[in-house]
C-alpha cells in the first residue's frame, strides 16, 4: 500500500502504489522505460528502500529497511530484470549461479561447508526440467546464451515453491523458443 520509492536526489520514482495479489494471481505491469516499475520490484524484493506498506500472507515487512533474506524466508523470490547484474555471476559455475540467495539451504551445506556435489546435482536436475543447453552444471554462467542463462535463473526461484514470485522482464534478449518456454513455466 501506497509504496513510494525516492532516489538518492530526491525524485520520486514511484508515487503510492497500492494493489494486492491473491493466489495463483499474474500481475504484469506494462509502462515506458523510467516509469518506476523498475524501483517497484526492486522495492518489492528488498534490494531498495521505500515507505509505504508490504505484507506478504499477512505478514508485515518495512520497506524502509530493505531485508532480501527475510522477504525469502516469507517464501518471495525474485527473478531480476538484468540476469548479468543482479541474477547471476558471470564467472561462477552455472551450479553456483542456481544458489545465489540460498546457498544457506541446509540441503547444500555439509557442516560450515559448501556440498559441491549437492549443488550440482540440484542444479543438474533443473537443468534437465528446463531445458538449458548445454547441460553442464560447471560451465561457466557467461557461456551460457541469454535464454539458457535466464533459465538458469527461473529454476533457481521458481523450484523453490514461491508464495509470491516477483519477474522483471523475463523475456529481455531472450530468443524466441526460450521465450515460448518461459511463458508457459510462468
Amino acid at each position: 500500500r501506497d509504496l513510494t520509492v525516492t532516489d538518492g536526489m530526491g525524485v520520486t520514482r514511484l508515487d503510492r502504489a497500492s494493489f494486492q495479489i491473491r493466489a495463483g494471481e499474474i500481475l504484469g505491469i506494462a509502462a515506458v522505460s523510467g516509469n518506476g516499475q523498475s524501483e517497484l520490484l526492486e522495492a518489492l524484493a528488498g534490494m531498495r528502500s521505500a515507505t509505504g506498506s508490504i505484507s506478504v500472507d499477512g505478514v508485515a515487512i518495512d520497506p524502509s529497511r530493505p531485508d532480501a533474506t527475510a522477504l525469502r524466508a516469507l517464501r518471495l523470490f525474485h527473478v531480476p530484470e538484468d540476469r548479468h547484474r543482479c541474477g547471476l555471476v558471470l564467472p561462477f559455475e552455472a551450479a553456483e549461479s542456481g544458489i545465489l540467495g540460498h546457498h544457506g539451504d541446509p540441503r547444500f551445506r555439509r557442516g560450515f561447508l559448501m556440498d559441491h556435489d549437492a549443488i550440482t546435482r540440484d542444479e543438474q536436475a533443473k537443468m534437465e526440467a528446463y531445458d538449458v543447453r548445454p547441460p553442464f552444471p560447471s560451465l561457466r554462467s557467461s557461456k551460457f546464451s541469454g535464454g539458457n542463462q535466464q533459465k538458469i535463473v527461473l529454476a533457481r526461484e521458481m523450484e523453490r515453491d514461491p508464495a509470491v514470485l516477483l519477474i522483471g522482464q523475463p523475456t529481455r534478449r531472450v530468443d524466441i523458443g526460450a521465450i515460448e518456454f518461459i511463458y508457459k513455466r510462468i
